[in-house]
């Protein structure tokens, strides 16, 4: 196996030409002699030394729609064909050729026609029911790009709600609301704070998801009420907090003509939910919040932050870095209207890292130290600072070395060592390079025999 060159400090454009030519590719190239590769990628001379390599990128305007065709006949199905062709499969989808290319391959891929698809769109009245209900049916449309098409009759998805359930084995259900069910089922089993989550972790007990129906906004509330009812009556018990919201009768306690009258007594969002955060909840749950608060005032972020009053703002501050944590809004507005430099000349500016450990610096921080390692974790800045321009040797000269010198370890230091330690275990720990040194020689099992 041929060796890698030990790379040069410094490399010249003949040098690194002739270098070259021992690869067959870019790749080769730069995994072969990287630091010849980098002086070359970054002094811009890759294109001009490496003219003789062979390209396995294809060029801009290769993949045509005939040549995609032709490399696809070559695979038994599209999945085949993205993973092995995934410059071509990645054309097709951008170009919209992903419908002719299923023809190729036939319909094993796809469930439905897309007759089969349209016909089963119409018996819904929103996307959410008709990827809810028919997800397969959904799922080809939407390959076949048809989706827009076919749901061309339907209302927004902000119009539908769904009542949802969570059915558990323990007789124990959750009824909820959602615009969209399966991103909350999702949710419903992964965050901490859900009923859902809780009483799966608590009982373990298994459980069966259903959408129970789909309403508008308007009628959504009336309808999972209904269906609370309906589990209650049944014997179901239920985990909802909503429970807590309803009167003996199965009415709500809040009506919407109730929350109306109680946020009419603020003029802002903000203050509404701090006010009386049960009602603002509610009505934030069940979807009528905008409804009830159509009368306050919405302050716009962006108008609120003048250039003066920024200014007045950043006078609070010494650094911008206290204005952006302090402060966000107003040095966000500054920065978008490209303020900060007006508005931030009384701050003092940290003087870079980079500028700041000079050669009389780090020397000066190094005789702090006797070794390289404490170093290196006291003082991270210089020490990154000395190896990056070379004056680690220089500097350190005075440290003691931790490392040992290249042949210490013989065998006999090495039991030595290890007789220091109650097992093989502890001897690795405190002395990794003397237990590489016998690993790797095969002195072990006779340093085990001495430490039983």
């Amino acid at each position: 196996m041929e060796q890698k060159r030990a790379s040069k400090r410094f490399w010249t454009k003949e040098e690194i030409q002739e270098e070259a030519k021992r690869y067959p590719t870019r790749s080769e190239f730069a995994i072969g002699n990287r630091s010849a590769y980098k002086k070359a990628h970054r002094e811009g001379w890759l294109d001009e030394i490496c003219s003789h390599m062979n390209r396995l990128t294809k060029p801009k305007g290769y993949w045509t729609k005939d040549r995609i065709f032709e490399q696809a006949k070559k695979y038994i199905s599209i999945t085949e064909f993205a993973k092995n062709e995934p410059s071509a499969y990645r054309v097709t989808l951008h170009q919209g050729w992903i419908d002719d290319l299923h023809l190729i391959f036939g319909r094993q891929n796809l469930y439905y026609t897309k007759e089969e698809c349209r016909s089963e769109a119409l018996k819904y009245k929103s996307r959410e029911a008709f990827r809810n209900y028919a997800p397969q049916h959904y799922d080809c449309a939407y390959r076949y790009g048809i989706l827009t098409e076919i749901c061309s009759h339907m209302v927004g998805s902000n119009n539908n709600r769904f009542v949802y359930v969570f059915e558990f084995e323990d007789h124990h259900a959750y009824i909820g609301l959602s615009y969209f069910p399966r991103k909350r089922y999702k949710q419903h089993l992964t965050e901490r704070n859900s009923k859902v989550f809780k009483h799966i972790k608590e009982t373990g007990s298994n459980h069966i998801f259903k959408v129970l129906t789909d309403a508008s906004v308007k009628d959504a509330v009336q309808q999972e009420i209904s269906w609370l009812k309906k589990y209650k009556d049944n014997g179901w018990i239920l985990l909802n907090k909503e429970l807590d919201e309803l009167a003996n009768d199965g009415s709500p306690k809040y009506t919407v003509e109730y929350c109306k009258q109680i946020a009419s007594r603020y003029s802002r969002r903000s203050s509404f939910q701090k006010g009386n955060h049960l009602i603002y909840n509610y009505a934030l749950r069940h979807g009528f919040l905008d409804e009830i608060c159509t009368h306050m005032d919405r302050v716009s972020v962006i108008q609120h932050w003048t250039k003066e009053r920024c200014q007045e703002e950043a006078n609070k501050y010494k650094t911008r870095k206290d204005f952006q944590k302090e402060s966000r809004g107003a040095y966000a507005a500054a920065y978008r209207n490209k303020w900060l430099d007006d508005i931030c000349t009384h701050m003092e500016r940290p003087i870079p890292p980079n500028l700041y450990w000079t050669t009389e610096r780090c020397a000066e921080e190094a005789l702090k130290y006797t070794s390289r390692r404490d170093f290196q974790k006291t003082s991270p800045g210089a020490y990154n600072a000395a190896k990056k321009n070379g004056l680690l040797d220089t500097i350190c000269s005075h440290m003691a070395r931790a490392s040992k010198p290249a042949g210490y370890w013989t065998k006999a230091r090495c039991i030595s060592e290890a007789k220091r330690y109650k097992s093989i275990s502890k001897f690795r720990k405190n002395c990794p390079s003397a237990f590489n040194i016998a690993w790797r020689n095969g002195w072990l099992d006779d340093i085990r025999d001495i430490l039983k």
